[in-house]
């Protein structure tokens, strides 16, 4: 059976210890988490990465600034992603990355790098913090090319998704079956997003 963690210290919800990824002062631990098979390549929105760090630095805290995930892929893209199901205990911060195709686009490195941002008291600047860059392996998936799939595979595959994300309950997203869309205090906001076959790709579309 494996180990688990208190992700913030407390009562909280126990986490298996391989399943969080410690951040030590600037440094992510990745390599002492098991990192070697968290995501496989095409994978798209099934995987979330938990991460842990103290909550207050030079007497600043994390909590309440904006948490963003930057990232290189394999193929050298650039991309950014917001951490999702933020929590905060009295000493530490636990938040996750929701992993799309744009990080699993290709087998390989995948370098990242957590950044924390706000706007400062007066207004006329912007406060950044950010830890040293680590790496994600994307391992290979079966194929690369799905456009020999059926129609009713693509069909079970957006089925699957929507499910998946479904059972995730991610803060701010209303996940209903065949679209999700954004919500604010619980109420859905904007348009509602579904997932379509596009030359062998699953792509997010404006559901009209």
């Amino acid at each position: 059976m494996a180990d688990t963690v208190n992700i913030l210290g407390g009562d909280e919800t126990a986490y298996n210890a391989d399943e969080v990824i410690q951040v030590v002062n600037r440094t992510v631990m990745i390599n002492k988490n098991g990192g070697a098979d968290i995501a496989v390549s095409q994978d798209n929105i099934s995987q979330i990465i938990m991460f842990r760090m103290k909550r207050y630095f030079n007497n600043i805290d994390f909590s309440s600034k904006t948490i963003t995930i930057k990232f290189i892929n394999a193929i050298q893209k650039t991309g950014s992603s917001p951490a999702v199901n933020m929590e905060a205990g009295s000493d530490y911060i636990a938040f996750g990355w929701l992993l799309d195709k744009r990080v699993a686009e290709r087998e390989g490195d995948v370098a990242f790098a957590i950044e924390v941002t706000s706007i400062t008291e007066k207004g006329d600047d912007i406060f950044c913090w950010q830890t040293k860059p680590a790496l994600l392996k994307i391992e290979k998936g079966l194929f690369n090319d799905n456009s020999f799939l059926s129609e009713s595979i693509w069909a079970t595959l957006i089925s699957e998704q929507i499910k998946q994300l479904k059972e995730t309950k991610i803060d701010g997203l209303v996940v209903e079956d065949g679209y999700i869309q954004l919500s604010v205090n619980g109420e859905p906001v904007g348009d509602k997003i579904t997932i379509v076959n596009v030359d062998g790709n699953l792509e997010w579309q404006v559901l009209e």
